[in-house]
């Protein structure tokens, strides 16, 4: 059986075949989706360069360079696309340096839980994000890539569902219990 991830590919390369062979300019909303995902990625990678310096956790430490890996991924290929098509880039921000987490004093340093957590809603908010981005395309190129985004996050979101599970570190809301079903 398929993993998630050779259908993903497979539907993605699908839909590439039906990239319009004649590019339209590019729209004002398409622009600011690009600009917009590409300033969410600087806080989203600054995040997770912070939760490198603080988990000690091991697989916490690679889920994190996996993330942060697929957010650079992605910053670098929305902020070629906005250089090819001449939108100006956010203002961005600074790498953060290793540390040591054992420097971090305990009244602001992140559990390993509120770094996960904080992973899972950054995820979601890109994965609602892209797919609006997606949906809004009127150029085929752009809303794959978009729908290549998202689909890299839903990947990083079952990862990180799987390690809060095992490590007690999920979040689950309450079951709904409908009234008068009782």
């Amino acid at each position: 059986m398929p993993n998630v991830m050779e259908i993903a590919g497979s539907a993605i390369q699908r839909l590439g075949s039906f990239v319009d062979t004649q590019k339209l300019p590019i729209t004002i909303g398409e622009a600011m989706s690009c600009w917009t995902y590409s300033a969410y990625l600087d806080g989203v990678i600054v995040h997770e360069q912070i939760a490198l310096n603080t988990t000690k956790d091991r697989e916490l430490l690679q889920l994190f360079k996996d993330a942060v890996q697929v957010a650079r991924s992605h910053k670098k290929e929305v902020n070629e696309f906005m250089k090819q098509e001449g939108i100006v880039m956010p203002e961005g921000t600074q790498d953060k340096p290793v540390s040591d987490p054992d420097a971090i004093p305990n009244g602001v340093k992140f559990s390993d839980k509120e770094l996960i957590n904080t992973l899972q809603i950054n995820l979601v908010a890109a994965m609602n994000e892209c797919a609006l981005f997606a949906s809004e395309s009127v150029r085929t190129d752009i809303g794959l890539m978009f729908f290549k985004f998202q689909v890299d996050k839903m990947l990083l979101g079952q990862q990180s569902k799987k390690l809060a599970q095992k490590k007690g570190w999920f979040q689950m809301p309450p079951a709904y219990n409908s009234p008068g079903l009782d």
